[in-house]
């Protein structure tokens, strides 16, 4: 071999070597790599207060300053208040066999059960690091299809090859009703609160993938920390979708 040619290749492994090295190391270390999810439900917010957003469906991600009630939560508060029994028959067998004392102690278990319930969520909110925001900054209504109440969407992060990957993973509803067409009106946003990404062995860029009616719609990009073996998909992810290309699945969004 030429001397010049050597020369070149232990230059080249003096590059690569150390990423190849930095890389094993980082993946080693990672404690947790299931991060298949759906996200938070998301509610009504204010237009965030910001200099400069794209004429288009903008995601907006910044870090939390609001005290957020998710719908769930709303749902549970207003049944510790005012219990609705109207499906108590289809759900809970025994409910008509009760007598009007045993009705009354078991709406009263009921109750204190949703205001316990609406607590525990809004404690998980209160936790969470991140508001993100879904923006119509567009003077036409935008329609996006959604499943369960979630925006179909995932985290991506650059990694050491400096591209960008997944590292979280979406898993689809088998239920037909899980599927709906949200109608953002224009100047209007919406809000989901999202997990924390401050810890990690691996500091990078990060951003959010949200898949729309024709596209996809990318948020902001911002600094945050990872475990870096979540850009690996590990067997509890089979079956989940990085978004990677375009596609509806086989399923229909309802109006509603």
């Amino acid at each position: 071999m030429k001397p010049i040619k050597t020369l070149f290749l232990l230059a080249s492994l003096l590059i690569v070597m150390p990423a190849y090295a930095q890389k094993a190391t980082l993946t080693d270390a990672c404690s947790n790599k299931h991060m298949t999810l759906a996200y938070n439900e998301f509610t009504d917010a204010p237009f965030p207060e910001v200099s400069k957003l794209p004429h288009d469906l903008a995601i907006l991600v910044k870090s939390k300053q609001v005290d957020f009630v998710s719908p769930m939560e709303k749902y549970h508060r207003e049944q510790a208040r005012v219990l609705d029994t109207s499906v108590f028959d289809l759900i809970y067998p025994k409910w008509r066999q009760f007598s009007t004392a045993e009705k009354r102690k078991f709406m009263e278990q009921q109750r204190l059960s949703n205001g316990v319930r609406a607590d525990s969520l809004h404690k998980l909110s209160l936790a969470a690091k991140q508001l993100v925001y879904v923006v119509n900054n567009t003077g036409k209504e935008i329609k996006i299809g959604v499943q369960d109440f979630s925006f179909i969407c995932i985290l991506e992060a650059v990694d050491l090859d400096n591209k960008w990957k997944p590292v979280q993973y979406w898993r689809y509803s088998k239920c037909g009703n899980s599927y709906i067409t949200k109608h953002i009106l224009p100047g209007k946003a919406l809000a989901f609160i999202a997990d924390d990404v401050s810890i990690g062995n691996y500091q990078t860029k990060l951003r959010y993938k949200l898949l729309g009616p024709d596209k996809f719609y990318y948020s902001n990009e911002f600094n945050g920390r990872i475990d870096y073996c979540r850009f690996t998909e590990d067997e509890y992810e089979k079956g989940g979708y990085k978004l990677e290309t375009f596609q509806t699945r086989e399923f229909s969004f309802g109006e509603r």
